[in-house]
């Protein structure tokens, strides 16, 4: 629903990726710039102001929708707001997924089983 429904001052919640830009950004890397990259463009192509330049562009460009770059140039023209949400949604999740511990790696003994030899820290 993500492509299809979008209000503008909804939008307003890509704020809350700001914190997590941060994060990545300390951490360095290609991450970082990606990061960087995809919520400064979720916060520009979601704001008020692109929107509304975006809708005028729109208006006075002539671009014929027989062929498919036809077809994508229009979806974001019309949709860029639905379509940097998207990108934003499966980056952040790429992200989160790829931090995530793997169960099997963080129990040495293995999952379930109870570990022979306790040591003192």
């Amino acid at each position: 629903m993500l492509v299809t429904y979008h209000r503008p001052w909804d939008a307003k919640l890509v704020m809350l990726a700001v914190p997590a830009c941060a994060i990545l950004w300390a951490e360095g890397g290609l991450t970082s710039w990606l990061a960087l990259l995809i919520t400064t463009a979720g916060i520009v192509l979601t704001g008020d102001v692109s929107l509304a330049a975006l809708v005028i562009l729109a208006d006075k460009l002539q671009v014929s929708t027989a062929g498919i770059f036809g077809q994508m140039l229009t979806v974001m023209l019309i949709r860029p707001a639905s379509l940097i949400l998207l990108v934003m949604s499966v980056f952040y999740l790429w992200v989160y997924l790829r931090g995530a511990p793997n169960p099997a790696e963080a129990d040495p003994a293995g999952p379930g089983k109870m570990p022979t030899e306790f040591t003192r820290a």
